[in-house]
């Protein structure tokens, strides 16, 4: 098996990044580290506005396909938001779309010799999950991690509802931490199951 970074080296076409958050910045640290030559950068529509990143001028998707023809899109940012997904799901029937995972605060690369090192606590891990679709979504979501393919995480996705019916157990009088960096949107949504 390849991972991500090895695979991008030897793929023959354009390979623009799709975002200009820092994870777009992330994602370009460890192409530069890899010594992996990208082609432009490329936004949503409504992110595109007349402005650069890396020195590249930031364009939309019909400038790329414009400009590039087929390319390859390294995703770089995360969504939960039914339109992106979308977007996202179109974009990948004209193109090859992969989502390098980088970590969000300092921390390894999860690439082959990463996941070689930690096999044994990565199968002690898979080895005590209790339910075939834990098994599952572990397995593809390692693999997503090693490869970018994002349908390995289109192809184990539950509905919101199986989350909290089935998985997360909720007593009668839970008490609830959010620690997240949003906007309290995943309190509220467990405070709807509890």
């Amino acid at each position: 098996m390849q991972d991500i970074w090895t695979r991008l080296k030897t793929i023959n076409k354009p390979i623009l990044i799709y975002g200009t958050g820092n994870g777009a910045d992330k994602i370009i640290d460890e192409l530069e580290n890899n010594k992996i030559k990208f082609d432009g950068v490329f936004a949503s529509d409504g992110f595109v506005r007349e402005r650069y990143f890396h020195n590249m001028k930031v364009i939309s998707l019909k400038q790329a396909e414009e400009v590039f023809g087929d390319f390859v899109a390294l995703f770089s940012f995360g969504s939960n938001r039914t339109e992106v997904i979308d977007n996202i799901k179109s974009i990948a029937e004209k193109h090859e779309i992969l989502a390098p995972e980088v970590p969000v605060c300092n921390g390894e690369i999860f690439n082959l010799e990463y996941a070689k090192t930690h096999s044994e606590q990565l199968k002690s891990v898979y080895n005590v999950l209790f339910d075939d679709q834990s098994r599952k979504v572990f397995e593809q979501t390692t693999l997503f991690k090693l490869d970018g393919d994002i349908n390995r995480l289109f192809s184990c996705e539950t509905d919101e509802f199986e989350i909290y019916e089935n998985v997360v157990y909720l007593d009668i009088s839970p008490s609830f931490l959010d620690l997240g960096a949003y906007n309290g949107d995943s309190i509220r949504e467990l405070e709807g199951y509890a």
